[in-house]
């Protein structure tokens, strides 16, 4: 009987072993074949060289003529469709605002990186940003972080602290585990099976975020694009695979600016006790939870969402 059991047993492994090897050839074929598109292509707004990088940007209005005296600037999340996730709630904004959105490194229309460097770090990332900032030509920002946004934002602000004049930090995740970072583990994986497990989670593989949103959302369905960007798997991978060097979450006591923290009553990603902890830490000119959202608070009441931020904004005009 245990002959037998260990005969089927070792044939499960073997047949396991040659399905996921199967999966992770086809797949990473397939990354082949998918990821051959320039950058540049089919962008909707303008590259910019900021330190050797090239950086997308989308601007919306004029840079010189914002009501309040400077023009809003918005920061994405970790997501590779970079500035396509704030649409089309943040065209809201533009109504009253002037509005700059870019790309971060490794993300959107935005320069791969395929191997971890320090640019990709949140002090990195702030830097490049208040680069862009520079070349276009603006001394001064309102700021809006969102997710991985909000880490980046934050450290823009403890690093150029008169580059902003208000910051809002939406769902902002600012408190981490080096130690612990699950994508990191798996995105590692050899033989192709960690180009695998990325392009199938956050790339544009058939189970990944972009064909989900898509599925929830038919009118995400244009951030696919992105994630055809040749690199666009292995830029993921050097992202997940970099030491992280950062201000945040370390310093945020010395964060002066005025700052609103906005989050998601329900957000399962960065949990409400985060946004209650940043609010006391940093002491927060104002606090907004809303009700029954999740980690995009803005898109669960956007008019509610949009009056909070101008409101807060404007007031600190």
């Amino acid at each position: 009987m245990m002959r037998w059991f260990l005969t089927v047993f070792a044939l499960l492994v073997f047949l396991g072993a040659g399905w996921i090897a199967n999966w992770s050839v086809n797949a990473n074929q397939e990354i082949g074949v998918q990821e051959v598109i320039p950058a540049e292509q089919n962008a909707p707004g303008r590259f910019v060289d900021v330190d050797g990088r090239k950086l997308h940007v989308l601007v919306k209005g004029d840079l010189n003529a914002d009501p309040t005296g400077v023009p809003l600037l918005l920061l994405h999340g970790f997501s590779v469709a970079g500035h396509k996730t704030w649409f089309p709630w943040a065209d809201r904004l533009t109504t009253e605002r002037t509005i700059i959105v870019p790309d971060l490194l490794g993300f959107g229309h935005s320069e791969r990186v395929i191997e971890p460097h320090a640019d990709l770090t949140h002090q990195g990332q702030a830097r490049l940003i208040k680069g862009l900032l520079d070349e276009l030509g603006v001394a001064k920002v309102d700021l809006v972080g969102w997710s991985f946004g909000g880490a980046v934002a934050s450290e823009t602000v403890l690093d150029f602290p008169d580059a902003v004049r208000s910051l809002a930090l939406v769902a902002a995740h600012v408190y981490y585990t080096d130690d612990n970072n699950p994508w990191e583990w798996f995105g590692s994986l050899p033989f192709g099976l960690g180009r695998t497990f990325v392009w199938n989670s956050i790339g544009g593989g058939p189970s990944g975020w972009a064909a989900r949103a898509c599925d929830s959302d038919p009118s995400t369905c244009d951030r696919h694009d992105v994630t055809l960007i040749e690199n666009t798997v292995d830029g993921l991978r050097a992202i997940n695979r970099l030491t992280q060097v950062s201000r945040v979450p370390y310093d945020l006591a010395q964060l002066k600016t005025r700052t609103l923290v906005f989050w998601g009553e329900d957000d399962p990603i960065v949990p409400l006790d985060d946004g209650v902890r940043l609010a006391d830490e940093i002491g927060a000119a104002e606090t907004h939870i809303i009700p029954g959202a999740d980690h995009s608070p803005h898109e669960k009441n956007p008019e509610e969402a949009v009056r909070i931020l101008l409101d807060f904004f404007r007031a600190g005009t």
